[in-house]
């Protein structure tokens, strides 16, 4: 009998119940579907996310498995950890009773419009954009996904 040796590749986002889920998830299946696409090769089975912020997978061989963790180069990886940093430092200072407005700016993006849409006066609004510091989360988002999707390209 021919026994052959199979390497499950697995993994989990690490403390994920601390970050906000939407974009995370959203993050996560993307680079998981990125990931399965560009080195098909490397699996036998495709990468599979299982418990919400787990993926695993089956692998041609330990050394796919190993080539899969270290993809990225390490310039790259240490400048999205950096980039993360900064993201969680500022969702993480976010109370629930603002996660209304935090809404409108997401989808606003303009203080004057948020503004109108939820009903608050114009300097009410810059002020909260300045403290909830919306344009930095936006310019760290943005470094981010654009950091992310052309290392996929």
């Amino acid at each position: 009998m021919n026994k052959e040796n199979h390497y499950i590749f697995m993994a989990d986002i690490i403390k994920s119940r601390s970050r906000e889920g939407s974009e995370l998830m959203k993050g996560f299946r993307y680079m998981v579907e990125e990931t399965t696409v560009q080195y098909k090769s490397k699996f036998i089975s495709p990468l599979t996310i299982t418990l919400g912020d787990e993926f695993q997978s089956i692998v041609q061989s330990l050394q796919d498995g190993i080539d899969l963790i270290f993809l990225k180069d390490k310039k790259l990886t240490d400048y999205l950890n950096q980039l993360f940093f900064i993201y969680h430092s500022i969702i993480s200072h976010w109370s629930r009773k603002d996660y209304e407005i935090i809404g409108y700016f997401m989808q606003l993006k303009d203080y004057k419009k948020v503004a109108e849409w939820a009903g608050r006066d114009v300097s009410s609004a810059w002020r909260k954009q300045k403290t909830l510091r919306m344009k930095e989360y936006f310019t760290v988002k943005n470094l981010i996904q654009s950091m992310t999707y052309e290392s996929f390209e």
